[in-house]
């Protein structure tokens, strides 16, 4: 599977979106990908993960570190559940003039900052959780499905 994030600002409001681009992997075609999430349907369930982070920001751009002197990030988000399929598409949005100034500190500095910080968590997250969704499926794939003849 082949997600995408695509990320936009309107209104002070901003977007990332997370989606199937198209299905297929480099060992599998894109039906043979329809197929297995057929198989094995699954779900990224919200409320199953942990939307924290820890953020520096580097030329301007937040970026994710391990760092003790990063900042934490962390979202409180209503539970979804979205089906892991070639439909997937998983939204969050961040309205700036919403951002208390208690989420502002010395390295996310501004609203803009914490915004887009906070936007790249949820991103990170979904991508992660997909990957590991689609790895465990994968490892589950055997050839039972299929048909066989013999001769008698």
């Amino acid at each position: 599977m082949n997600l995408a994030t695509k990320k936009d600002i309107e209104n002070n409001v901003f977007i990332v979106t997370v989606y199937c681009k198209e299905l297929g992997t480099a060992d599998l075609t894109d039906e043979q990908e329809r197929e297995l999430l057929n198989d094995f349907p699954s779900k990224i369930i919200y409320k199953d993960l942990s939307f924290k982070g820890k953020f520096n920001v580097v030329n301007g751009v937040p970026v994710f570190t391990e760092e003790d002197t990063g900042e934490e990030v962390s979202l409180t988000l209503t539970n979804q559940e979205i089906a892991l399929d070639e439909n997937f598409r998983a939204v969050y949005k961040v309205d700036m003039s919403k951002v208390q100034a208690s989420d502002i500190g010395e390295i996310l500095n501004s609203k803009e900052l914490v915004c887009w910080a906070k936007c790249n968590l949820f991103a990170k997250v979904i991508e992660e959780e997909a990957a590991r969704i689609l790895s465990d499926i994968r490892s589950k794939a055997s050839t039972f499905s299929g048909e066989t003849e013999k001769i008698v």
